[in-house]
């Protein structure tokens, strides 16, 4: 029983620790110039169209917040089965 509390809690301290990671590399594949670098088309419309730049550019946020909220949940999990 110890040695899964042990375990448990090394999981939780790995995922913590590991937070940043995640976020910054989501931070970097989703933002805005990276988006509209990888895709012509992407470019295209965010040129033409204030309503397309504006939607492109809220990926990012909503990427981003979408995992904060993601990650609390799991890591409730992962403290309640040890």
């Amino acid at each position: 029983h110890r040695t899964r509390s042990y375990v448990g809690e090394a999981l939780v301290l790995l995922i913590i620790g590991f937070y940043v990671l995640p976020m910054a590399i989501i931070s970097l594949l989703v933002s805005e110039s990276a988006l509209v670098s990888s895709s012509p088309r992407l470019a295209q419309l965010a040129e033409a169209s204030a309503f397309f730049y504006s939607a492109i550019a809220v990926v990012q946020p909503l990427c981003i917040v979408s995992l904060q909220q993601l990650l609390p949940p799991l890591f409730i999990f992962i403290g309640k089965s040890e």
